[in-house]
């Protein structure tokens, strides 16, 4: 516990806050301050989320809330790949030509073992879904990944490193949850989307207090339009 000092220093402290505090308002400071406002707004924010309420949801709800849903907790297709890098900081323009150049050696049979250039994450990647491909590779890579053929080396396919020769291995099929399994992750995302769901009808009671109106001519050519709102 604070000893006496200590606790007039803390009422002291509260007696500044409260006495500035009342003046500020009373200036009506707090009107055309932004983060005065925006801390208002999240902070009823904060009092809608404890309205909609975060209680556990009945099984059944959860269950078919999963069941609307399943598709989102599948275990995603996956691919097992290795590939032949050529560096586009080090061959420049002459990188597709080199290239094209191994990619015809391969089909003659030619071992890749000792193609292309040094590649820091490696040459063999097992069992990789599309968003663990896009984040290395990028986007690109990842979609031209997914049209190859299996067992035959293709390319030149561009990534954001270069340019890579690449062997499909092997594909897998995106594969269904079992319920019980993810049962929390699914009971979360139940809670959230009911929340949202309340805030937002929380949000449209709150609204129908006020009659809104906005400069529709300003806001179409491109001005900050004068927006009016007045409580009912």
């Amino acid at each position: 516990m604070p000893d006496v000092e200590e606790l007039r220093g803390l009422v002291t402290a509260h007696i500044r806050e409260e006495v500035l505090c009342r003046e500020a308002l009373a200036l009506e400071l707090d009107r055309d301050d932004t983060i005065v406002r925006r801390r208002l707004a999240q902070k009823m924010e904060f009092l809608t989320d404890d309205l909609a309420g975060a209680a556990e949801p009945e099984n059944a709800l959860v269950r078919e809330f999963f069941a609307k849903n399943a598709a989102r907790y599948a275990k995603p297709a996956q691919v097992s790949f290795r590939h032949v890098y050529f560096s586009q900081d080090k061959r420049g323009a002459k990188g597709e030509a080199a290239a094209r150049q191994a990619l015809a050696a391969l089909a003659r049979g030619a071992s890749d073992e000792a193609m292309g250039d040094p590649f820091l994450h490696g040459f063999e990647f097992a069992a990789r879904d599309a968003q663990e491909i896009t984040a290395l590779f990028g986007g690109e890579f990842a979609a031209q990944l997914a049209a190859l053929r299996e067992g035959e080396w293709s390319g030149p396919v561009t990534s954001s490193y270069g340019l890579h020769l690449v062997r499909v291995e092997a594909r897998g099929a995106a594969q269904p949850a079992s319920f019980d399994t993810v049962r929390g992750t699914v009971a979360r995302d139940f809670n959230d989307e009911r929340r949202r769901t309340a805030n937002r009808e929380i949000f449209e009671k709150l609204r129908e207090r006020y009659q809104v109106s906005v400069d529709e001519a300003a806001l179409a050519k491109g001005a900050a339009p004068a927006n009016k709102l007045a409580q009912q």
